[in-house]
């Protein structure tokens, strides 16, 4: 994979401060962000898009999977359609701020009897 994914899925895991995985992109992320499959943070969906079709979706180690499942989910008229929405659909989830990601991580106090 790409030095630069794997640089910034690390940056993201907590191992220093958070930007954009498109080139050229140096916006810091928000606290509600986006990810694809493969962990790389985005911006926003259009960083997302533009990277995928520059370069990600040749870096991607998951773009096999994302590009099946595209297809899986709607053939070729619906990519020419909606390409966009189900790509983004497909590839992205939201990332957890970090406060919620801790406390979900965390287990419930043991209830009082």
């Amino acid at each position: 994979a790409d030095p630069s994914v794997a640089s910034r899925v690390q940056r993201h895991a907590g191992l220093g401060a958070m930007s954009c995985s498109k080139p050229k992109c140096e916006k810091a992320l928000p606290a509600a962000h986006l990810l694809c499959r493969c962990g790389a943070p985005f911006c926003s969906e259009a960083c997302f898009v533009a990277a995928w079709h520059a370069v990600h979706s040749k870096d991607c180690p998951e773009a096999a999977n994302i590009k099946a499942d595209m297809a899986a989910k709607g053939g070729a008229a619906a990519l020419l359609k909606k390409g966009s929405k189900l790509l983004v659909s497909t590839a992205l989830t939201k990332a957890k701020p970090a406060a919620a990601a801790a406390a979900a991580d965390e287990e419930p106090p043991p209830e009082a009897e």
